[in-house]
């Protein structure tokens, strides 16, 4: 075996995928649970992702973009951002950039699916459902104990999310902390439609975010604040809670409905100090967890993913060792920088709208008037947050 990967979720699938692509790779997949392949379509995926033009495009390249497709997805072609004053937004648009739209907000089932479909036809994977219990690092080899099971392998990625077994178990510590918040989830029915506007209002609790799905009247939101605010709007019966919804949102979308059920999780900072040691490399929530204000997150593990294959790729294509550091290590000099200068920016950005007093909330009233009139500035942004 060349590859074990461990984490069934859509980073540990798309390098996975990524990967099985050379016929001459041999990869074992290992996930506690095969993932939901059938579901109602009547109610959404409380987990959506906003996709970015990045992830898209590796997407393509692992053949699942049009099985996406054909299910259902939001599609985005403005974002609006405004502070406590609604009057004053910053106002993106994929037409500015010449682009076809700025993203898609699409559930994570339906990405998992297609990953996990595209992956299982594939001859050079055996898909194991389990649970790592042990692992043995040697000079030339590294092996991984799954039940009764003994892999022997070149390289074991870990794509098993925050709290990562593997990155534990190898002694990688990790940087991060509580942000004292927790996310709502939810489907949302609103009275106006949202025409395929991606919305988000920042509050001094934190910020709140309406993503457009595929039906004009049907958003995903994240609400986050401090967790005994969410507890209390988790309790609250489906009316006076679209209540308060339209409330915090000033009405934007008229009156609201609840479509589905609620969720809520709490959210974290993480950044391993390492992504790669001798024998072992890390992508995704295992490597970095960010706030998820920007929707960001998966993004940054699909490149990750991208970044991670490639450089096996080329290592396999010189006959090297791809499990070395010194191979490793040119990963993860490729994504450690980008992704700590992502981590930075959305930490100023959440702390920049956390600050309530007078004479700052003025200071930002005129930055966000002054960044709206800049073009320029808007469409970096935008390059920036699309992966190009």
């Amino acid at each position: 075996m060349d590859i074990v990967v461990l984490g069934g979720g859509i980073v540990g699938l798309t390098v996975a995928n990524l990967l099985v692509q050379n016929p001459d790779i041999n990869i074992t997949l290992i996930d506690p649970q095969t993932p939901q392949l059938v579901w109602s379509n009547i109610e959404y995926d409380k987990r959506c992702s906003a996709i970015a033009a990045s992830t898209r495009k590796v997407f393509e390249s692992i053949g699942i973009w049009q099985d996406i497709l054909n299910e259902r997805v939001g599609i985005y072609n403005e974002m609006l951002i405004w502070d406590q004053d609604p009057q004053v937004q910053v106002h993106f648009t994929a037409a500015s950039i010449s682009a076809d739209n700025l993203g898609y907000i699409i559930e994570n089932r339906i990405i998992q699916k297609a990953l996990y479909n595209k992956l299982s036809l594939k001859n050079n994977v055996d898909i194991v459902v389990g649970s790592a219990n042990d692992l043995e690092q040697h000079h030339n080899f590294a092996r991984i104990h799954v039940g009764g099971r003994h892999i022997e392998c070149k390289l074991v990625i870990g794509a098993d999310g925050i709290n990562s077994w593997l990155r534990n178990k190898v002694n990688i510590d990790a940087l991060g902390w509580d942000y004292k918040h927790s996310s709502l989830v939810a489907t949302i029915k609103s009275q106006l439609p949202h025409n395929n506007t991606a919305r988000q209002r920042f509050m001094p609790d934190g910020p709140l975010a309406f993503l457009p799905l595929d039906d004009q009247y049907l958003s995903s939101i994240v609400w986050s604040s401090d967790p005994n605010k969410i507890k209390y709007l988790m309790q609250l019966e489906p009316q006076e809670f679209c209540k308060q919804l339209a409330a915090e949102f000033a009405f934007t979308l008229g009156d609201l409905e609840l479509h589905g059920s609620r969720a809520d999780f709490p959210l974290r900072m993480l950044h391993a100090n390492k992504y790669v040691v001798p024998r072992i490399a890390l992508v995704g929530d295992a490597a970095h967890v960010i706030h998820p204000l920007a929707g960001q997150g998966l993004n940054l593990g699909i490149l990750d993913a991208a970044a991670l294959a490639d450089t096996l790729q080329q290592a396999h294509l010189h006959q090297y060792d791809f499990g070395k550091l010194a191979i490793l290590r040119k990963y993860e000099r490729n994504r450690k920088s980008h992704n700590i200068s992502m981590l930075a920016l959305i930490e100023t950005v959440k702390q920049m709208f956390a600050i309530n007093n007078k004479a700052f909330t003025k200071l930002r009233f005129n930055g966000m008037h002054c960044i709206n009139n800049l073009n320029f500035v808007k469409n970096t942004m935008m390059h920036f947050a699309m992966g190009l």
